[in-house]
């Protein structure tokens, strides 16, 4: 998902806040690396597939026609407009969805 592409007011990406107090307390930050799970990917996709067919998981499509218009619906998938994937189609594909 995108988040953000632009700062308010041209402003900088700021960093971690209150970082110190992670310290204080003893906490910790790790990110996530998606390569670090590789050896269970064919896990994670047969268990995706079983969710997806059980209807425990639910894809969304945001679907534009008109790939004259694909700059503007460029700028929606920048601006988050979108809720799940965008799919531009050209009118005369428009038909076969």
């Amino acid at each position: 998902m995108v988040l953000k592409f632009s700062f308010p007011d041209d402003s900088q990406p700021r960093g971690i806040r209150n970082y110190p107090s992670l310290i204080a307390q003893g906490a910790k930050m790790q990110g996530f690396i998606i390569t670090d799970y590789a050896p269970r990917f064919a896990e994670a996709r047969e268990k995706l597939a079983e969710w997806l067919g059980a209807g425990k998981l639910k894809r969304k499509f945001y679907i534009q026609d008109g790939l004259q218009k694909a700059p503007e619906h460029l700028q929606e998938l920048f601006a988050g407009h979108n809720m799940g994937k965008m799919y531009v189609i050209h009118y005369s594909l428009a038909s076969w969805h």
